[in-house]
């Protein structure tokens, strides 16, 4: 039996208190459904964080427990991800009367990690980036912390990474407002377009800033630009 089979129902809230009894990975108590569902089935594994654990073993003053969840890619996962977004199921939770479809898609419940990594149009705009790295993003969100956990990058590419990462969540998020408020709606290449941008611009930061700190002949210098 999966251990999403074992699972407690997403719209069942658990109240916490103590979080000495309360389930961190079966138990709703995020108000987004249990955490085995919303991560997979590899959440213990790649957070750290034990299958038997309590929300009172795995929370410390309202966060993760460091010293249980020391990934930096999972921290740069939820550094990243906006806070308190609204997305459509957690409005639905709230007992507000909104469409649940994604608005990038339209073809699944919207959720932060369907939005993000799931959507097909979502996962179109991480393709075309990380293919300009010669990189594969899985289709899976615990295949992907993994993925980004394991891959061997220099330094200069894994920076790069984290910028094409914090990017695309934001436009992604500006976008999914943009169809909400406007009714406007922008196809992957010009979000593709905006993102590469962006990035430019905070690499060609970056290289000035090596350029006034490094000591090494220009001519040897190893830019973000030329990675």
């Amino acid at each position: 039996m999966k251990l999403r089979d074992l699972a407690a129902k997403p719209r069942i809230l658990c109240h916490v208190n103590s979080g000495s009894i309360a389930s961190f990975w079966f138990d709703n108590w995020t108000g987004l459904g249990s955490l085995i569902d919303v991560i997979g089935e590899l959440g213990p594994q790649v957070s750290g964080i034990s299958i038997d654990s309590s929300v009172a073993e795995a929370v410390v003053a309202g966060a993760w427990s460091s010293t249980r969840s020391r990934n930096p890619t999972l921290l740069r996962l939820r550094q990243a991800l906006p806070r308190r977004m609204l997305t459509r199921d957690r409005l639905r939770l709230w007992g507000l009367v909104v469409p649940e479809e994604c608005l990038l898609c339209g073809r699944a419940v919207e959720t932060s990690i369907h939005l993000f990594f799931e959507c097909q149009f979502s996962h179109s705009v991480w393709r075309i980036l990380l293919s300009k790295l010669r990189l594969h993003l899985p289709t899976q969100l615990e295949e992907i912390v993994l993925w980004l956990t394991s891959v061997p990058l220099r330094k200069e590419i894994k920076s790069i990474l984290k910028l094409v990462f914090q990017a695309a969540v934001y436009f992604i998020w500006k976008e999914r407002n943009s169809r909400l408020h406007s009714g406007l709606n922008k196809p992957t290449w010009l979000i593709v377009k905006e993102i590469h941008l962006q990035i430019r611009a905070k690499l060609l930061a970056l290289d000035r800033e090596n350029t006034l700190t490094t000591t090494a002949p220009r001519r040897r210098q190893k830019t973000y630009l030329s990675t």
